[in-house]
């Protein structure tokens, strides 16, 4: 339906500039596109893995011209692969005019809001809900979290954290370190410590610059609010200065608290193999004490060369982690290259794959691995190609939507969903789609009240926080 809107509204675009653009719209660059950029760059390139492009800025070119010599040449420290060996000149032209085309068209439709599905009753196999807008004026809010005081506490990409609380959003904390907020980077996962209301302590994983220029890495600490300021700050997971590398792709990252241990992901930085080293912090999921320190128990805490805060590997780019409430099975979504994302069940010492085996292929097309499947490596619960990106997991614990309890609630990128996945044990046994075209999801919560919290980006600019509430009878 998003690909019909899309290309009525270029039609018309088209027909009432009588073709001003210098080019016909082609739908057979379009169906190019959906063979090579949707999966990293979104359907209608809205963003997914990649940034989007249909925002009136983009970061490495402007006119038509320069976005050609891009999807030509790539851009190899951010994972964009160069198609001048996939694609003909005509093809990649065509494709740039269409970028330019589909921006031009977003930034007439920026304005549109979520408030499109308020007082709209949407009707799910076991429940019926609504959307209630909570906050507006976010930007990228990629994780928030319930302060004992009723408010919100929101984590924004670019490097902010935001109170929420009634009709108001704060002005950014002060103080906070500065982020590597480019392509996949920024400010990313949050969580509060489980004694939080005694201690005061809050835990986030970012991006941040290396000492060498254009390097950067993910890093994770604590620190403490007060007076609007934060401070206190203290290291959980530092990388050594070797993890700095040019890369902009794969930072992770999300953050769990598991009986007082903190879990906490990295994606693979692009360093395919490093993912099944042991000795690099690539493409792991990690478990160490509040404090960071390293516990007895990791399965690599007393090997030598290995990183003992390591709890699995073979990951690519892992963005979700939540814990079943009935089984106290861990879970985490992941993000595979074209295709071949993955949910998987998460078990000590694993080796989950990446890149030995997946059901994904590279962003050109080419062959990453034949294999799908090989002994000694997890397979996936689920696996979606193509693409979704999923996001955030979360299973809901609420009262309010009792048939729904203790359900995973995954968001996408991509794709823009919200979807139900029914988990039996160790298996995913059934999956729905509760809400299509939703925006880019960021995080999912069940709220004190009950409720289910979600946040979410639109066209790259607009962020809120909305909530589903029952639907009224």
């Amino acid at each position: 339906m998003f690909k019909k809107v899309l290309f009525a509204s270029c039609a018309l675009m088209f027909a009432c500039s009588c073709g001003a653009a210098g080019w016909p719209f082609d739908e057979q660059a379009y169906a190019v596109a959906t063979q090579y950029c949707t999966s990293c760059h979104g359907e209608g390139f809205v963003g997914a893995r990649a940034p989007a492009l249909s925002r009136g800025s983009l970061r490495h070119a402007q006119t038509r011209d320069e976005i050609e010599e891009v999807i030509k040449n790539g851009i190899v420290a951010n994972g964009m692969p160069a198609f001048k060996g996939a694609l003909s000149d005509e093809q990649i032209a065509s494709l740039a005019n269409l970028i330019t085309t589909i921006r031009d068209f977003f930034e007439t439709q920026a304005q549109q809001s979520i408030a499109s599905f308020e007082n709209k009753v949407f009707e799910s196999e076991l429940e019926k809900f609504s959307v209630e807008i909570v906050a507006n004026g976010l930007e990228v809010p990629w994780s928030f979290a319930f302060l004992p005081d009723g408010r919100i506490l929101v984590a924004e990409r670019p490097g902010n954290l935001r109170f929420v609380s009634k009709d108001s959003v704060s002005e950014p904390v002060a103080g906070f370190p500065e982020v590597w907020a480019r392509q996949d980077g920024g400010l990313m996962g949050l969580a509060l410590h489980p004694n939080y209301k005694r201690n005061g302590w809050i835990y986030v994983s970012y991006s941040e610059p290396g000492s060498e220029l254009g390097t950067s890495m993910t890093r994770v600490v604590r620190g403490r609010i007060k007076d609007g300021r934060w401070v206190d700050q203290e290291d959980v997971w530092a990388p050594t200065p070797a993890d700095y590398i040019e890369s902009n792709i794969h930072f992770g990252s999300r953050l769990l608290f598991v009986d007082g241990k903190l879990m906490f992901s990295i994606g693979d930085r692009g360093q395919r193999d490093a993912a099944q080293l042991t000795s690099n912090p690539f493409g792991k999921i990690f478990r160490v004490n509040d404090d960071g320190s390293t516990p007895n128990d990791n399965p690599f805490a007393q090997q030598d060369g290995a990183l003992g805060a390591i709890w699995s590997y073979g990951h690519r780019n892992p963005q979700g982690l939540a814990r079943d409430p009935r089984t106290g099975f861990l879970w985490s979504t992941e993000h595979g290259p074209r295709g071949g994302d993955e949910l998987n069940l998460i078990k000590k010492g694993a080796n989950y794959g990446w890149p030995v085996v997946t059901h994904g292929v590279d962003d050109d097309g080419s062959i990453i691995s034949n294999e799908t499947s090989r002994p000694g490596m997890e397979d996936p619960a689920a696996y979606w190609t193509p693409s979704i990106s999923p996001s955030v997991i979360a299973f809901y614990t609420g009262k309010r939507f009792p048939r729904w309890r203790n359900h995973m609630l995954l968001g996408s990128l991509t794709s823009q969903e919200l979807r139900r996945v029914e988990i039996k044990g160790d298996r995913a046994v059934k999956q729905e789609v509760l809400i299509p075209n939703f925006g880019r999801i960021r995080d999912i919560h069940t709220g004190p009240d009950g409720y289910i919290y979600v946040a979410i980006e639109r066209y790259g600019k607009m962020g809120q926080i909305v909530r589903l509430v029952p639907a009224k009878k």
